[in-house]
């Protein structure tokens, strides 16, 4: 006679490497979710700029040079040297963004040639597109100067992680402040005001 084995059923348990494929994309939606509500409330949140100011000696704004929308010569930061410079990160589908072009049209207007200047920094969409949009919203393209980082490299090197991010650069290529969210006309000016 033969035994057989004695079998004991035991209750099965859940490997510990399933339990980590189940979590981590458990993980990630939240983490994506946070991260989604962050950048809803810089882009959109009455209140939720946040201003970081720079008063370290010495941090140069790096130069750049990107194509211009309106096809002349490309834009290039170390032009404007000896004059304040707005570097605005912007893109069509931001709806803050799109509040401030109608100002900054307005401060332009108002600086003339020689004075302060905003460099639009339009991201990872098409002349064409960007083009359109401004018509579409009574804009001119040609009010203050828009460059194109298809790209987004640009945006990479300043670490922009949300959208309108401005950065305040001095006469002397230092930049004072990165505002992170909507910038008024009113800001524009005070800015001016208080580093010229």
């Amino acid at each position: 006679m033969t035994s057989q084995p004695e079998t004991n059923p035991q209750p099965k348990r859940f490997s510990p490497i399933l339990l980590i494929f189940l979590a981590l994309p458990l993980l990630g939606i939240i983490i994506a979710l946070v991260m989604l509500r962050g950048e809803r409330n810089l882009n959109g949140v009455e209140g939720a700029a946040v201003e970081q100011s720079y008063t370290t000696t010495g941090w140069r704004a790096d130069d750049f040079e990107l194509p211009a929308l309106n096809g002349s010569e490309p834009i290039q930061l170390s032009d404007y040297l000896g004059r304040v410079v707005f570097v605005n990160f912007w893109a069509t589908d931001c709806v803050p963004c799109v509040r401030e072009l109608p100002a900054f049209e307005e401060f332009m207007r108002e600086q003339g040639e020689n004075g302060a200047v905003i460099l639009a920094i339009n991201g990872g969409e098409s002349a064409a597109l960007v083009r359109q949009f401004l018509s579409g919203i009574n804009v001119s393209a040609d009010a203050f100067p828009i460059a194109l980082d298809t790209d987004l490299d640009l945006r990479q090197q300043y670490g922009v992680i949300a959208l309108p991010t401005t950065f305040v650069i001095d006469s002397e290529g230092i930049i004072r402040s990165r505002k992170l969210g909507e910038i008024t006309l009113q800001n524009l000016r005070d800015y001016v005001a208080q580093i010229s």
